[in-house]
């Protein structure tokens, strides 16, 4: 009897510890780092990536084109966003280097980035109606139902979506009053926008990420000496990042909320050179360039306790792909690119 009470007793306790160890979460490293942008070849900017910096070329050579979002699926394959073509634009996306068209090539479309969920690919920019630029969302779609449709709305643009709950969330910018209004719709297929500011300064949503029920959404807006300044938004309460940088010139490109940090990166004008810039909560980390030139940052991944940011530095008009690592950069080898956007896939530790 005692034994089997031991046993038991014993029993319960590896079922406890096997329980307890289930709910560690290993910590994640980068498995895969990309940017995407364009390359001119023979003076046609043709749409490319760089994985762990290996270039990779899209376009066809001939048109141009260019990439603006990247992401690596589960299994390995590899999905980028752009356009095709010029005056007017095509929305299309890349799936392994393969092409799918997503608008008819027929009205200029602008595409700012892109969302995936199981086979769906969803863009999101703008697109020409009635002579005027609309915000507008595509859906390029086999398994999430109701995601067939365009939606087309506000006089502007939306610059970045992302997916929650089978719902686009989306965010932007409209032009009303003769000002351009951040903006934000909930679901874009259907639902209602809200405008984040009122229409007196000009101002504009860059990003959204959205983790446990709360959005947090990055921005910029004008200030009194023509120049812009950054803030972000969580649940719609503002927060200002650079107010007193009321004579320089911050502007934001991606928010990210990891390990309980809200970071939003961007580009922030010293008076001599744009640098990169990487707020963590309130407080800011600059990247300067060991050459002293100018970098316009264009996207961010958090990735444990690696800060990874994308930019394009400039020697005169010839651009280079930098990687960010905690602030120190990788140059790609090759030049006359612009980078768009950055992601990287993760595995266990």
């Amino acid at each position: 009897m005692q034994n089997k009470t031991f046993n038991y007793i014993l029993l319960l306790a590896i079922i406890a510890i096997t329980g307890s160890c289930k709910k560690v979460l290993k910590p994640q490293i980068a498995k895969n780092i990309y940017l995407c942008g364009q390359k001119k070849v023979n003076q046609v900017s043709q749409a490319c990536y760089w994985k762990n910096g290996t270039l990779v070329m899209l376009g066809n050579g001939n048109t141009p084109s260019q990439a603006v979002a990247i992401f690596e699926k589960p299994n390995g394959d590899v999905v980028v966003a752009g356009t095709t073509g010029l005056e007017p634009k095509t929305a299309v996306y890349w799936v392994n280097g393969s092409i799918t068209q997503v608008t008819d090539g027929q009205a200029d479309a602008d595409v700012y980035n892109m969302a995936v969920q199981g086979d769906s690919v969803i863009l999101c920019g703008s697109v020409i109606e009635n002579a005027e630029r609309s915000a507008a969302v595509w859906f390029a779609s086999k398994t999430v139902i109701g995601f067939t449709h365009t939606y087309s709305g506000a006089n502007g643009v939306f610059t970045d979506i992302k997916i929650l709950n089978n719902k686009i969330h989306a965010v932007g910018y409209e032009t009303y009053n003769n000002h351009t209004v951040p903006l934000y719709v909930a679901d874009a297929v259907g639902g209602a926008r809200q405008l984040l500011l009122d229409s007196f300064q000009n101002a504009m949503a860059k990003s959204i990420d959205i983790v446990d029920g709360k959005v947090y959404i990055a921005g910029e807006i004008e200030n009194t000496n023509n120049g812009y300044y950054a803030m972000y938004w969580v649940n719609g309460v503002r927060n200002n990042l650079t107010s007193s940088f009321n004579n320089l010139t911050t502007q934001v490109e991606t928010i990210v909320f990891a390990d309980a940090n809200v970071y939003i990166a961007g580009t922030k004008y010293n008076g001599t050179i744009f640098q990169p810039i990487l707020f963590t909560n309130n407080s800011q980390a600059q990247y300067t360039s060991p050459n002293a030139n100018d970098n316009l940052a264009r996207g961010l991944s958090i990735v444990g306790s690696k800060q990874y940011v994308a930019s394009t530095e400039y020697s005169g008009e010839v651009g280079r792909a930098v990687l960010w690592t905690n602030g120190a950069p990788t140059y790609m080898p090759d030049k006359d690119v612009v980078v768009f956007n950055l992601f990287v896939s993760t595995q266990d530790q």
